[in-house]
């Protein structure tokens, strides 16, 4: 559930930019803090994966730390220099990336069926968000 209540901002924000708001009171500029939001939630789920990566042997213990920085880094670097349009192709790609992750982690045995299932949902939400804010935006 707390997975699915991550997904509440990314839509939020895609609906404010389609429907031309571009500020909200208290809250600032859409695109910004769409856009923080979205490196430090693609930021946690790298975490997530680097974490993994301690309990386990393997290839997966070498490639996991590899790949969760290259996902923050990529993010960080992302939100620093490009545009909002960019930025939200980059997210999108970054957490398509750590979808196809979980998608091996599933299938070493690491994290669950009913785990999966719901991650693939909320990063398709969240993913469609993000083209949907790209699209609204430029």
């Amino acid at each position: 559930m707390l997975l699915l209540a991550g997904a509440i901002p990314f839509v939020f924000g895609a609906i404010l930019l389609v429907l031309g708001i571009d500020r909200l009171w208290l809250i600032g500029e859409t695109s910004v803090w769409l856009g923080a939001y979205g490196a430090v939630i693609a930021s946690f789920m790298a975490g997530v994966h680097w974490g993994q990566h301690l309990s386990l042997s393997g290839r997966f213990k070498r490639l996991l730390p590899f790949s969760s920085n290259a996902a923050a880094l990529l993010t960080w670097f992302g939100w620093v220099w490009l545009s909002f349009s960019a930025f939200m192709v980059v997210l999108a790609l970054v957490f398509a990336l750590l979808a196809l992750i979980d998608v091996a982690l599933k299938r070493q045995g690491v994290i669950t069926a009913e785990y999966l299932e719901t991650r693939l949902i909320v990063s398709m939400l969240v993913i469609i968000s993000l083209l949907v804010a790209l699209i609204a935006s430029v």
